[in-house]
């Protein structure tokens, strides 16, 4: 494009932004075209990041124009930033690094060119999906995971064979995936490190494996927009090929894959896993027959052959990784049979497409054994003649002649549809053959729009949105010149989707037929559908469909169930006040009641995920730092499945690094004859619990080393004035003195811990997810560290109490007991003020209307009543006028006017529809402890 006629279409742009508006629906579409142009004119100038904000302007007017955007006005104020951007750039001849761009624009999205962190640009390769692309991407976190967790499983013994094995499957699948996708670089490490596992496991190579997913994960994270794309690890590839090399040498033939005979096989594992793959690739398999028949009639049809290779490789990865090895084994086989196709190197025509077919049919099988299985809880039986088949692929390949192909698919009588039909008297025979009749006469051609969906070039979606677009603003354009404009697809798949439209088409199925002629209903053909289908499929096990939310679309869910159940427990409250007056009412508000908490219980569980990621991630930790100090130490966990709040499990994490850390550098003894002598094995054991208890999640950390050093602790906090004495402490508040700020009694500063700033961030840390953190310990056996969560942090149980005419929240989480003290039961203490005898021990009490200066309130303790809660070491008493009842609290944000305020944590909203304060008791305490007018 010349220069002068990208200053046009920037000018041209420039004057629709001013006049503009969000139902200018015209307008929106010209802006539109003008946005693709300046993409288009910045990818030819080499202008990555105009290329990418230009792109996602064009997707934001899409959004406008289709009414998918809650505030149009604000996305046009916007758009107007980014086009005098463009003006810069384009009549001020601006460098593109002077320019700022709205941060929501510049993200870059998963299409036909990624954008790295770099800056650099990848091209997805001719025939790469960007929508498959992208969910590679984003399953690599829990697959990296998956074999980090391989690899901390790994020690020497015969219990290695499987970890090695499935470890050689994770390596195998990610090669073959990569490469598919155009991640040479990726696929070239795979490769390398698949030959060295087949060599045989040495602590050095485990060693390499996790250098391998250390740079993996940087790797995708850069693809993904999330860090800064590092370099290829040349040492890396020099250790893993060194032996791989030397291994290639020595090989003079190609290995061919070893046919043996399968076994029954138990299921194992996580079974949703092995649901979700059931239904994905009887979906595949399905989707293959269709493109088969394709291939019959035209061999070289890339579309289809592609879309069949796919398949195959996708089911080949996941049942490598569940342990169902004759899928893999018949699905791998296929594959490399479809792979030299592509490659041009055979034809499937004769005996190769029959043994594809026939791959296809023997999955459907074995498929449909692993379905049998999850129904039944049998062993997967294995079918007679698997190796059969694999060696029908093996003779195709080699271009041996096949004498018999075998279908194991079993015979049935099944019924046409029309016989079906007709034997349940929902359609006549007459009918049956005037449909019959008009299914070989003529067809109407397919149409543009669904031949691009069917071959994946644009989604159902997009295409919906199409037509309806074309129907209200442009009737006269034609689908494809819209799908263009748009962006969707380009000029080429357009053509490529109306050469298709003149080839053979498909006649109309007989149902359709039967609907259209009016001769019965879509109920009576769906009946006969499944009729039909009963008969050609043994019983099913029920398998769950799953989909993918956005979390900020389910936070908003949640908020407005909160809001739900606040309105509800206003009208509850209302017909209460009426008494008998309503009774049907009240019933029916009472159901309303026990659907909303029921709907708040089910929207709460959605963002419930296991603490499993969380506690990998620590067991990696710790193989590092036992390496780094020299120590030798094993790490047990129990309990990863227990489910928390995903922002607890997010936010937990760097406190139990801290913790772990202490427990390797503090905890374990550095010599294992020390351990020896007290004896305790000469391996040091680290333990990470979670489970639940009392409403609450406790997690644990456990060692069982020297335990805390009591004199040591008491001698640093004397000498820095935290303490007079040990008198009068309990070995808990002694404990507790190491959450103190900078508090270490470590004689030397290691790389690992000693410098003192550690645990009071994981208390204070802790303390913001409203949780407690407890200590244990007994000197040469070891230290416990309990922290006690709450499940979720957008609800808390809570009680309600009254000051003078103020109501306030008090987590239950906080409460140890509720009473109301006598005269003999208050005593004042010099230097501590009006104290209560609690349990042998003497607590301090205070006044909340004090804190809170509120009047009119309970001043005398024997008069109201006394709640006993607990922060962190210390128990306290709080005067209040009386306790109003127990409830589950919706906790709202004060705003920032009203945040950080001493003592309080938020708000609720209460049922009469006015705001009660949510208490933090751990900010009551440091309050009290400064001020005397409190007590």
């Amino acid at each position: 494009m010349a220069e002068t006629g990208i200053e046009t279409t920037v000018e041209k742009l420039s004057e629709l932004a001013v006049f503009v508006s969000p139902g200018d629906l015209q307008e929106l579409a010209q802006m539109h075209t003008c946005l693709i142009e300046i993409r288009e004119w910045a990818k030819s100038q080499g202008f990555n990041k105009t290329a990418i904000v230009a792109d996602n302007s064009a997707d934001l007017v899409e959004k406008i124009v289709l009414q998918e955007i809650d505030n149009p006005d604000e996305a046009l104020k916007t758009l107007s930033q980014v086009i005098s951007c463009f003006q810069q750039i384009i009549l001020a001849n601006a460098s593109e690094t002077e320019i700022v761009y709205p941060e929501e624009l510049q993200q870059k999205k998963m299409g036909n060119i990624v954008v790295q962190g770099s800056g650099q640009v990848l091209e997805l390769p001719e025939n790469v999906d960007p929508e498959i692309f992208q969910q590679f991407i984003q399953s690599q976190d829990s697959n990296l995971e998956e074999m980090e967790s391989l690899l901390l499983s790994y020690n020497k013994g015969e219990e290695n064979k499987e970890i090695i094995a499935e470890l050689k499957r994770k390596v195998h699948t990610l090669k073959g995936e990569t490469g598919i996708l155009g991640l040479n670089d990726i696929q070239d490490l795979c490769h390398l490190a698949e030959d060295r596992i087949e060599q045989g496991v040495t602590q050095e190579l485990i060693d390499d494996l996790f250098a391998l997913k250390d740079w993996l994960k940087k790797k995708f994270d850069a693809i993904a927009g999330k860090g800064t794309m590092p370099p290829f690890p040349n040492e890396l590839r020099r250790k893993l090929s060194k032996e791989a090399r030397k291994e290639e040498g020595e090989q003079t033939e190609k290995k061919v894959t070893e046919i043996k005979k399968f076994e029954p096989k138990v299921l194992e594992g996580d079974l949703d896993l092995v649901k979700d793959f059931v239904q994905e690739a009887t979906e595949h398999l399905d989707n293959c027959d269709v493109h088969l028949l394709t291939l019959e009639t035209d061999p070289e049809e890339s579309d289809a052959l592609n879309a069949v290779f796919r398949a195959f490789h996708t089911i080949k990865g996941v049942s490598g990784f569940l342990g169902l090895d004759e899928i893999k084994q018949i699905s791998h086989e296929a594959e490399n049979l479809l792979d030299r196709a592509r490659k041009k190197e055979l034809l499937l025509v004769g005996d190769t497409i029959d043994v594809v077919f026939e791959a296809v049919d023997a999955l459907k099988e074995c498929v449909e054994a692993v379905r049998k299985a999850l129904t039944t809880g049998e062993p997967i039986m294995p079918r007679e003649n698997s190796g059969e088949l694999i060696e029908n692929i093996h003779q195709v390949l080699q271009g041996k002649k096949i004498t018999t192909i075998s279908r194991e698919k079993p015979k049935k009588n099944i019924a046409k549809l029309g016989e079906i039909m007709v034997g349940s008297e929902s359609v006549s025979e007459d009918s049956i053959q005037r449909a019959l009749t008009l299914q070989k006469g003529p067809t109407e051609p397919v149409k543009v729009g669904e031949i691009l969906v069917k071959y994946n070039v644009i989604s159902s979606k997009q295409f919906e949105k199409v037509l309806e677009l074309q129907k209200k603003e442009f009737p006269n354009k034609l689908i494809g010149e819209l799908v263009v404009e748009l962006g969707y697809a380009t000029e080429e798949d357009i053509q490529n989707a109306l050469e298709k439209q003149k080839q053979s088409q498909e006649p109309p199925k007989l149902g359709e037929l039967l609907i259209q002629i009016g001769e019965t209903d879509a109920k009576e053909v769906v009946q006969a559908l499944r009729t039909q289908r009963a008969q050609t499929l043994t019983p099913q096990a029920t398998i769950a469909e799953a989909i993918k939310v956005d979390a900020n679309r389910l936070d908003q869910l949640v908020d407005m169930i909160g809001e739900l159940v606040i309105a509800e427990s206003m009208v509850a409250r209302e017909v209460e006040l009426q008494g008998d007056l309503y009774t049907d009412l009240s019933r029916h508000v009472g159901q309303l009641d026990k659907i909303t908490r029921e709907l708040q219980l089910m929207a709460m569980s959605l963002r419930m995920i296991p603490i499993k990621s969380t506690f990998q991630k620590m067991a990696r930790l710790v193989r590092d730092l036992s390496k780094k100090t020299g120590k030798l130490i094993e790490f047990h966990t129990s309990g990863e499945d227990t489910e928390l709040d995903k922002t607890v499990v997010d936010k937990i994490g760097d406190p139990l690094v801290h913790m772990v850390r202490n427990s390797v550098d503090h905890g374990i003894e550095s010599n294992p004859e020390e351990r020896i002598k007290k004896g305790k094995p000469p391996i040091g054991n680290i333990y990470l619990r979670a489970y639940h208890s009392g409403g609450n999640i406790h997690i644990q950390v456990e060692d069982d080393g020297a335990g805390l050093n009591r004199e040591a602790i008491i001698k640093k906090a004397i000498e820095r004035g935290l303490i007079r004495s040990e008198e009068g402490l309990s070995d808990r508040e002694i404990w507790n003195l190491i959450f103190e700020p900078g508090f270490s009694t470590a004689q030397v500063v290691t790389e690992v811990s000693g410098r003192g700033v550690g645990m009071d961030v994981v208390k204070k840390n802790i303390e913001a997810l409203r949780g407690q953190v407890d200590i244990q310990s007994t000197p040469g056996q070891g230290t416990v560290f309990t922290i006690r969560l709450p499940l979720t942090l957008a609800i808390i149980d809570g009680m309600v109490v009254r000051v003078g005419a103020e109501r306030y929240i008090i987590p239950t989480l906080s409460i140890i007991i509720s009473l109301r003290p006598t005269e003999k039961e208050i005593n004042t203490v010099v230097g501590k003020g009006e104290v209560l005898s609690f349990h042998g021990k003497l607590i301090n009490l205070y006044r909340l209307n004090r804190l809170f200066n509120i009047p009119n309130a309970v001043e005398n303790y024997t008069d109201g009543t006394v709640v006993v809660v607990e922060a962190g070491n210390t128990q306290i008493g709080l005067l209040v006028d009386e306790i109003l009842g127990q409830q589950q609290i919706v906790i709202k944000s004060l705003g920032e006017v009203l945040k950080g305020v001493p003592g309080i944590a938020g708000g609720a909203i209460m049922p009469d529809g006015k705001v009660g304060l949510i208490l933090d008791i751990a900010g009551i305490l440091k309050v009290a402890e400064e001020s005397v007018a409190f007590v």
